[in-house]
């Protein structure tokens, strides 16, 4: 009977272990439920969120790749119109160097210019000095004649008519200074003819410098009117008279009609 009796409590104190357990198992399974809904509802949220947030970022992307074309667009239209102000540039260079060239060129022939002119100044105060001894000369030589008459017409005689020659003729060409002198001489009384032909004679020391047959040249590197005028003695204004030029401007490879002035060295008096 107590082995019936202990044998029942066992089984009563088991069943009750089990149902116990079993419980356990339930609440667990319960819990567990509750938080992987939880666990569900929170991956859920964050999940919407994480998309939103994704979303947000490509569409920023997006607007940030439009941003960077338009920004390649506007460089290359920046890099274009550099392009466009560097040609300017240097097309602006080229004229800057030109007329600086044109400018020095200008200066060179202002130069050259000046020289002429100061030549030209200097062959002016020669031509008038000479102008000056000759017209001095030819007073003196009138005298004489005029002396030469009144001997002829009052008879004397010959052998007492000395006539004393002038000082030296100075003939003077453009460029070129020349000295000429006069021997001595004595003239004898002929008549009234041979005081004409002593007049005559005396108009031959005013005669100027006689211009020759022109001629033909080619202008060289380096030749100006001025020079030419001094080379083949004779002045600028006739070279430009010559060759219809308007200016004094000349260049390599031009021809040019020259002609040298010949001076007349026969002064002597006709006797």
């Amino acid at each position: 009977m107590n082995i019936n009796t202990h044998t029942f409590v066992d089984s009563r104190q088991a069943s009750g272990w089990h149902k116990a357990w079993w419980n356990l198992g339930l609440a667990l399974m319960a819990l567990n439920l509750a938080a992987c809904s939880a666990l569900d509802v929170l991956g859920g949220s964050k999940m919407s969120d994480l998309q939103l947030t994704v979303d947000v970022l490509n569409v920023s992307l997006k607007d940030a790749q439009r941003a960077m074309t338009e920004l390649h667009a506007q460089v290359e239209v920046r890099n274009r119109e550099l392009a466009e102000t560097q040609v300017i540039r240097a097309q602006l260079e080229g004229r800057v160097q030109e007329a600086e060239h044109r400018l020095g060129e200008a200066r060179h022939v202002i130069s050259l210019q000046r020289e002429e002119l100061a030549e030209s100044r200097i062959d002016r105060e020669r031509i008038a000095r000479t102008g000056t001894l000759l017209k001095g000369q030819l007073k003196q030589l009138r005298k004489q004649l005029s002396r030469i008459e009144r001997q002829a017409a009052g008879g004397v005689s010959p052998a007492s008519m000395d006539l004393s020659a002038e000082k030296p003729l100075r003939q003077v060409s453009i460029g070129m200074t020349e000295t000429v002198s006069v021997d001595e001489a004595q003239e004898e009384h002929r008549g009234l003819p041979q005081v004409d032909e002593a007049m005559s004679g005396s108009t031959a020391v005013a005669q100027a410098a006689i211009p020759a047959m022109p001629s033909r040249v080619m202008i060289k590197h380096g030749d100006t009117l001025w020079s030419l005028a001094q080379r083949y003695r004779t002045t600028v204004q006739q070279l430009m008279t010559v060759n219809a030029l308007s200016s004094d401007y000349i260049q390599a490879g031009q021809g040019l009609w020259v002609s040298e002035t010949a001076i007349d060295g026969s002064y002597d008096v006709r006797r």
